[in-house]
């Protein structure tokens, strides 16, 4: 009694036993009973060797400790935990690296999957993303009297748990989707920390990381990064570190390079949390025997996003998610310029853009807005970028039948819609030859007509669509309007430009 006092006090100082609390017996908190097999395990806490976290990656993964990947479809989740297997089982002195760049120790990976196909996809992106397939072990399933069935993880852990003790150095232990270790109702906080309770002995018992892949909520993004994970809170809250994967809505496709995504860390409860990293799904072929296999894998930008999970997710939505009143409006007007008498090729308008201090967000926006045509630029291989050029315009003869020019005003000859292609049309049967007839002039009104009802359907949309400045007047509004949907179109000389002007203003429009 006298060492376990000692222990409890300290070195140099007892404690009287006559002083234990009279609602515990005597002697019983140190007791040799504590030694028997049966009873709590209560240990003084001197006796327990502090130790460091065993990190795989810094920050990110830890052995010992179960971490879980949400994101919605189309980011790479099982992409992502392929590269990251890829890594482990490549690692090694002077093996393989995480994307800091820095190196990751060896080691065996688990994958248990009920998402998608072992042998057309889950093999595959293994292979694209260089794993060693030795140190890579797929969990089929069960076989019970030599009949192969499912692994139910409720029943069947404890043989999962000894097949971890028998390889020796597991590594990482991928579940997709870790809703799949839940037999009850995944939405119940009780019964998720229930079922997620062998993995988190598994990890502490054989010092293996378990990485569960999840989905988030539909129509999540404006909540706090933990609170989209779907299904119950449970999941975030037994998981010691929680990362978010979302889509970069700055990228864009015609750029000809593959969509940006982002990898953030929302939760840490042992290490530094926030921070990210970018990186893009790019499409890969094999051949394997006589067949060639398509699949993905992951390219990463070594160089860290800082900030924290809710700071880089706003972001990759775009500016913070919201860009700022006018923005799109003048990211419209530059690209109205811009495009005015010619298509332009993607990267000389992203170029002229960010000089002008237009946003990839905004600018993007602005080519939907004004349904801006992107076309990929031929003959120059697979890497060429597309060639952007405003719509043409319907409803107005730019170009075929035959107009009086003296009926013309002045300068209406050379009106063409900014862009000036024409989109081109399906091919159609011969047809029979006629006789020749005197053309047809097209009065100077019906001309007026067909621009002003082009315009008038351009000041519709416009109107209910295009964001008002703060405390901006009606009659200003209307002006502004106007002004940019008569940007659309080029040649217009001032008598021309003001009629249009003055009828789209006192039109029966503005409601």
């Amino acid at each position: 009694m006298q060492l376990a006092a000692t222990m409890i006090n300290g070195p140099g100082e007892t404690m009287n036993t006559n002083d234990i609390n009279p609602l515990y017996p005597r002697n019983a908190m140190f007791s040799a009973a504590n030694t028997l097999a049966n009873g709590i395990d209560l240990v003084p806490a001197s006796s327990i060797p502090p130790e460091s976290i065993d990190w795989l990656w810094y920050g990110w993964l830890a052995r010992g400790k179960v971490h879980i990947l949400a994101g919605p479809p189309g980011t790479g989740k099982t992409t992502t935990a392929a590269n990251f297997a890829a890594i482990i089982s490549g690692g090694g002195p002077g093996g393989r690296r995480w994307p800091d760049n820095t190196y990751a120790q060896a080691g065996v990976v688990i994958v248990w999957t009920g998402e998608d196909g072992i042998a057309d996809t889950v093999v595959p992106r293994l292979i694209a993303a260089g794993a060693d397939m030795t140190k890579v072990l797929i969990l089929r399933g069960v076989k019970e009297r030599g009949h192969p069935r499912p692994f139910g993880f409720k029943d069947d852990i404890q043989m999962l748990t000894d097949a971890v003790a028998q390889i020796g150095n597991v590594s990482l232990i991928i579940i997709d989707s870790i809703v799949q270790a839940v037999a009850g109702d995944s939405n119940k906080n009780s019964e998720v920390r229930s079922a997620l309770a062998p993995l988190v002995d598994i990890a502490e018992r054989h010092n293996c990381a378990i990485f569960g892949i999840t989905h988030v909520n539909k129509g999540s993004g404006g909540k706090d990064p933990l609170d989209r994970i779907n299904g119950s809170l449970a999941f975030g809250a037994v998981a010691r570190v929680v990362m978010v994967v979302a889509r970069s809505e700055t990228s864009d496709p015609s750029t000809g390079t593959a969509p940006s995504c982002v990898l953030v860390r929302v939760k840490s409860n042992i290490g530094p949390d926030g921070g990210g990293f970018e990186y893009q799904i790019q499409p890969i072929a094999f051949q394997f025997n006589t067949q060639t296999i398509h699949s993905s894998t992951v390219r990463w930008n070594e160089t860290p996003i800082e900030g924290s999970a809710k700071e880089i997710l706003k972001r990759a939505a775009g500016d913070g998610g919201a860009l700022k009143v006018g923005a799109v409006e003048e990211a419209e007007d530059f690209l109205r310029r811009q495009l005015a008498n010619s298509a332009l090729l993607f990267p000389e308008i992203q170029a002229r853009a960010e000089a002008a201090g237009i946003s990839l967000a905004a600018l993007k926006r602005a080519k939907s807005a004004l349904r801006v045509h992107s076309e990929k630029q031929r003959g120059a291989g697979p890497a060429s970028p597309h060639i952007w050029s405003l719509p043409v315009v319907t409803g107005f003869p730019v170009t075929g039948g035959v107009i009086a020019p003296s009926l013309l005003p002045t300068g209406w000859m050379d009106c063409t819609l900014a862009g000036g292609a024409v989109a081109p049309v399906a091919p159609v049967a011969p047809v029979e030859p006629v006789e020749p007839v005197e053309p047809v002039a097209m009065e100077p009104d019906a001309t007026f007509a067909h621009m002003l009802g082009y315009l008038l359907d351009e000041c519709r949309r416009e109107y209910k669509t295009r964001l008002r400045h703060k405390n901006e007047h009606e009659v200003d509004f209307q002006d502004r309007v106007v002004d940019f949907v008569l940007c659309s179109v080029d040649g217009l000389n001032r008598a021309s430009t003001s009629k249009l002007r003055s009828e789209l203003l006192n039109a029966g429009i503005w409601k």
